[in-house]
């Protein structure tokens, strides 16, 4: 096993071009397909430079059709960010059941992580470049998922702890709440399945770096 790591250290410092220093994998996410080298100021002192050398993401959308799913999708998200908020808040008997919790936890985590492709979403440029594409389409894409995955899963377990409860219960509001639940995988479905249908057009950067660069991949 100790081997294995130091090989795996080895390989990772290989890939570093002398006099560039360590870069972490968020680094390297962030400036793939970017390349580096060194140039000399009029002062004498020496400055890594990045181009952009790989290929450029661009939706094949008007302006206005762009802007319009820029807001459907801000406001599919508020709204089901919303009334999950106020289904889980709900006093009721499922709400206070560890199995919902759990649904309800991953709800939550899932809103974050499409909360985050939303904003970068939001603020993408009409060109992208590869870190900005996976970063906005993609985890808006992945988040979504998890978030209608969720969803889903706190309706199945509200409606099973209707079933399974002798004792009397809210029984309207609990099958509220999971109409509710059920209202949100809708919202943000909808924003998944509108996302993977636009198409990217991919154009290379023409850009060009000198000979002795290195490409961050």
């Amino acid at each position: 096993m100790r081997l294995r790591i130091k090989e795996s250290i080895r390989k990772r410092y290989n890939r570093i071009p002398p006099g560039m220093g360590y870069h972490s994998d968020v680094y390297h996410h962030h400036f793939e397909d970017w390349s580096e080298f060194e140039e000399q100021k009029s002062n004498g002192k020496v400055r890594i430079r990045r181009v952009y050398t790989g290929v450029w993401y661009r939706q094949d959308l008007s302006d206005r059709r762009r802007i319009f799913l820029k807001l459907l999708f801000s406001t599919l998200f508020v709204f089901a960010a919303v009334l999950f908020i106020i289904c889980s808040a709900q006093y009721v008997g499922s709400n206070q059941c560890w199995y919902v919790a759990i649904t309800q936890a991953g709800a939550i985590a899932g809103l974050v992580w499409m909360g985050i492709g939303i904003f970068n979403h939001l603020t993408a440029k009409k060109r992208m470049t590869i870190a900005e594409y996976r970063s906005s389409s993609g985890t808006l894409r992945v988040g979504s998922i998890i978030v209608a995955i969720s969803f889903t899963a706190a309706m199945l377990m509200t409606l099973l702890f209707v079933l399974l409860q002798n004792k009397e219960i809210m029984f309207g509001r609990e099958v509220m709440c999971a109409a509710g639940y059920l209202i949100c995988v809708v919202a943000v479905f909808t924003v998944n399945h509108i996302e993977r249908k636009i198409r990217y057009i991919e154009t290379p950067s023409g850009n060009e770096a000198p000979r002795e660069a290195v490409i961050v991949d």
